[in-house]
């Protein structure tokens, strides 16, 4: 960050978009990983790692961030700044390996929505499609640059 952050929702956001970029790496390369992994580096350049393991491979945006975001509340005190976030996934496996499905049907649809969603960025740039949260509002700043969509040349 440019300056130090205390407000959570500007750390969700944050923590949104690097999950974002690296499941959209991991499907890429088609890879899938078990252990999510977070970073937290404070203003006095402590810096805390925390992860955790899962039971089957994942290159989900949306189940990486549910675990980042366990993780980042479970280990960041009410009130505490951050100068920097990371995320990364671990132990990865190539191709397409088995996936538990629930009965539920919870989340089952999100695979084939992020992957149309990556085929739309690479088509028309990294700006295409973005989830809403990470859109910046008139008066807000927000975590993403923007861009125009076909081009990604930064707008402003």
């Amino acid at each position: 960050f440019a300056h130090d952050v205390v407000d959570r929702a500007v750390l969700r956001r944050e923590l949104l978009r690097l999950v974002e970029r690296c499941t959209a790496a991991l499907r890429g390369r088609d890879r899938r990983g078990r252990r999510i992994a977070l970073k937290i580096r404070y203003p006095d350049f402590t810096t805390v790692s925390r992860s955790r393991t899962l039971a089957d491979p994942t290159d989900s945006a949306h189940r990486v961030f549910a675990v980042a975001t366990e993780l980042l509340d479970g280990n960041l005190p009410r009130g505490t700044a951050v100068r920097l976030l990371g995320v990364r996934v671990e132990l990865l496996v190539c191709g397409v390996v088995g996936e538990q499905l629930t009965l539920d049907g919870d989340g089952a649809h999100w695979p084939d929505v992020e992957r149309a969603a990556d085929a739309a960025r690479s088509r028309f740039g990294g700006a295409a499609v973005r989830l809403a949260t990470l859109l910046e509002a008139p008066g807000r700043s927000g975590c993403g640059e923007t861009q125009s969509p076909k081009s990604g040349n930064q707008i402003g």
